[in-house]
């Protein structure tokens, strides 16, 4: 398990365990975005007004994302922008 993490959820629900990750989060980091399970956190999220940020995003997900207004989603392009971002999100 990673040691960041401040609560282990072990839910033994195989793909429910997504909905139980997005609703147990202050905010949300996703990466790539490639599989068929983090898109479908991402959609939780979304549905959840939850904040993400996507680092290595692909630009189709950014024209799919923007098409849905999604405006508490956020597209990364650094580390350091994405460190700044998550720093001031989780300081609110």
């Amino acid at each position: 398990m990673n040691d960041h993490i401040e609560l282990r959820l072990l839910t033994n629900m195989h793909a429910g365990r997504n909905y139980m990750n997005i609703i147990s989060s202050d905010v949300l980091v996703f990466v790539s975005v490639g599989s068929p399970g983090t898109l479908s956190e991402l959609a939780h999220a979304i549905q959840m007004k939850k904040p993400s940020l996507i680092i290595r995003g692909t630009e189709k997900l950014q024209a799919y994302v923007e098409e849905l207004t999604a405006d508490t989603v956020e597209f990364i392009d650094t580390l350091e922008r994405l460190s700044e971002r998550l720093n001031k999100l989780l300081a609110t």
